[in-house]
């Protein structure tokens, strides 16, 4: 396991659909529905360029899910202009960020709001480098 369960409780913790609002109003932030269920989100800022996560529900892991929410969050990055984009993978994730191609930078710290730190993996795509999401 890469974290411990006080770590995993507190990445994971409590959300509301108000903290969806700004992306949401954004328009990066983008969701996969299997069955009429939300089962997955990706999401990314502009002005910071940043892949701020792509989740996919553990019950519908191994689906592509989570490839075509990165693909797709990519594709509007692009379209929007960017050429590039940053994400502080965690530890867990970061065999999936590279098979998506992205390139591993160093490892990082990533503070949570309540203030515990999660080791991460700071990673960069070039989005020229990710393949078209021609589902989206």
């Amino acid at each position: 396991m890469d974290y411990d369960q006080i770590q995993i409780e507190a990445w994971a913790g409590p959300r509301r659909a108000t903290d969806y609002l700004k992306p949401i109003s954004r328009g990066r932030l983008f969701v996969a529905e299997f069955d009429s269920k939300v089962v997955g989100f990706s999401e990314y800022d502009n002005k910071t360029r940043e892949l701020k996560a792509v989740y996919v529900n553990p019950d519908y892991g191994r689906r592509g899910i989570g490839k075509d929410l990165f693909r797709y969050a990519c594709d509007e990055a692009r379209a929007e202009g960017l050429d590039a984009l940053w994400l502080d993978a965690s530890l867990t994730a970061v065999p999936f960020y590279l098979a998506m191609r992205c390139q591993r930078q160093q490892g990082t710290t990533h503070r949570l709001i309540s203030g515990i730190e999660l080791l991460c993996v700071r990673m960069t795509i070039t989005l020229r480098e990710v393949e078209p999401d021609f589902a989206g």
